[in-house]
């Protein structure tokens, strides 16, 4: 299966140049990340937040001071918004303008993971099997390559690090790129992007690269993180002071880290059920890529160190700490498709094949197949299988599970069979993996009743929008819909009501909750309802 003996000459050739396969990783990566950009409705809660952080930035002029509603906003660097600023200045302020970045990334890490994975290996089948495994993965689709967020340019930059870091062990200056690209995932996404970083210690340390940090490029590349990283946070400082980092280190770091934020209360293992559900169905191989790549270091193989690490360190780090999102962990997903086509291709290899690999790799198939009734069934399956009981659901994977494994049993010849039973796997899983994501590409809502409520106010030519006891003022992306077609929103909330009857002067739109008690709106002046909100219109004579 490695090889391809029946391929077309031409065929094969393609298949054994890299520049083919990084050109289909783009190609690929552009497929998923790239449609529809511009058709669904900016996002709660980081993307609002982000597209008006960058909105008001163009507006003010002001690089340094990052605002949101017109107020300090601490929470996050500036990177995105940077990179944002003349992309939104020329193109105004269309969806796509604020997810640009993020999908250009998503490009690139697909384009730069698979050089990294070929150039490491040196062989096209795990190189080209990891690619399409990585691409497929649900995950990247949500906060990560097609939204306005940092976690795109996040992943992009560990994973171009983590490629310079193997490269400086034989070249050391290389080490300066790890350095420059770590200290640009930090002015991304704040510490988040020292993972980066905790990684590549924990290699040095564990596998004994000492070398590299004998080298005297080692000690450049500190002077050149800091380089990057220390001018805006100096400059904050002095602007802000306390107040920047009791907000920007002191409840966005520290307090996500040690308490509770947004009453979660998920247990430390919580992320094992998300990885299994959002990198469905290639998540049931990697625990066997997992053990398969521990005897390999055990062995004395010290390059599965390095990927093995980058797999396990953002997942322990991250289910250590208190508060808990499915993105944080986004991570883990191109390690984790490097380690499962290790896994497939070292169980399919006709000149040396791994038999633990093969056997870990058929358990694996088993698994996929008999979860097919949890993890696959809400993403593309009919509705009347949907509606089916879970233990019927279960009963059918289970009769498919068992079906192929009698197929592997009565077969005379078995290592023919467990070829074809892997190879129908990855068809199967390929199948349901893109068939997923094409649905979510597809059928990805396109509006939102924010750009209703939006549309309302701007029909009435209103010059001023008061949100009184309702949750829009609060949301961002509502806030920012708003914000495209009024300059002044003001909030009002419940405990100061008389306040509504100063601020909603002649031409004011006042929008509030359904259940809100509201004197001052007559009922003659309910220009719409949508959703949970009530719009009202003073006139202006």
């Amino acid at each position: 299966m490695a090889t391809f003996p029946l391929l077309p000459k031409h065929i094969k050739r393609a298949y054994q140049n890299s520049f083919v396969l990084a050109l289909f990783a783009g190609l690929v990566a552009i497929f998923v990340f790239v449609p529809y950009l511009n058709s669904y409705p900016m996002q709660n809660w980081d993307e609002g937040f982000y597209a008006q952080a960058t909105k008001e930035m163009v507006s003010s002029h002001d690089i340094w001071s990052l605002t949101y509603q017109h107020n300090a906003f601490y929470e996050k660097p500036p990177l995105l918004m940077w990179l944002s600023y003349p992309v939104v200045q020329i193109f105004h302020e269309a969806n796509w303008t604020f997810r640009f970045w993020s999908a250009l990334a998503g490009v690139a890490s697909a384009i730069i993971f698979s050089l990294f994975v070929w150039q490491k290996e040196k062989r096209p089948s795990i190189a080209w099997l990891a690619t399409v495994i990585f691409l497929s993965a649900e995950a990247l689709l949500y906060h990560c390559f097609r939204t306005g967020d940092t976690d795109g340019l996040l992943i992009f930059f560990l994973i171009f690090g983590l490629f310079a870091y193997w490269k400086s062990w034989l070249k050391p200056s290389w080490i300066l790129g790890t350095a420059i690209a770590f200290s640009l995932a930090v002015m991304s996404k704040s510490a988040a992007g020292l993972i980066g970083p905790v990684i590549v210690l924990c290699d040095i340390l564990f596998s004994r690269r000492w070398n590299i940090v004998r080298s005297k490029y080692f000690w450049y590349s500190i002077l050149a993180f800091i380089s990057v990283v220390a001018p805006w946070h100096i400059a904050q400082t002095i602007l802000h002071g306390h107040e920047f980092w009791s907000s920007y280190l002191g409840s966005q770091i520290v307090g996500r880290t040690v308490l509770q934020i947004f009453a979660q209360g998920f247990p430390w293992y919580w992320y094992i059920g998300v990885f299994a559900r959002r990198f469905f169905p290639f998540s049931l191989f990697f625990p066997a890529a997992l053990l398969l790549s521990i005897r390999q270091i055990i062995r004395g193989k010290k390059d599965s160190m390095f990927i093995l690490l980058w797999a396990l360190v953002p997942l322990i780090v991250y289910s250590i700490a208190i508060t808990k999102f499915e993105w944080y962990i986004l991570p883990v997903y191109p390690a984790a498709a490097w380690l499962i086509a290790r896994l497939i291709i070292a169980a399919t290899d006709k000149l040396t094949p791994d038999r633990l690999a093969q056997v870990l790799a058929v358990v694996s198939v088993g698994a996929a197949v008999f979860f097919f009734a949890r993890y696959a069934t809400p993403h593309f399956l009919t509705d009347q299988y949907s509606a089916l009981a879970t233990t019927t659901r279960y009963g059918i994977s289970g009769v498919m599970a068992a079906a192929l494994c009698m197929l592997f049993v009565v077969s005379r010849n078995k290592k023919k069979a467990m070829y074809g039973l892997i190879a129908l796997s990855l068809v199967f899983c390929f199948f349901v993996s893109y068939a997923r994501t094409i649905k979510v590409v597809v059928t990805q809502t396109r509006h939102s009743p924010y750009q209703d409520v939006a549309r309302i106010v701007n029909d009435q030519g209103a010059s001023r929008v008061v949100v009184f006891d309702s949750d829009l003022y609060t949301k961002p992306a509502g806030y920012f819909e708003l914000s495209r077609v009024v300059e002044e929103i003001l909030p009002v909330v419940q405990e100061e009501a008389w306040k509504v009857r100063h601020l909603a002067l002649p031409g004011t739109v006042v929008i509030t909750s359904a259940t809100a008690d509201l004197s001052v709106a007559k009922k003659d002046t309910l220009i719409g309802v949508v959703d949970s909100y009530n719009l009202y219109y003073v006139p202006k004579h």
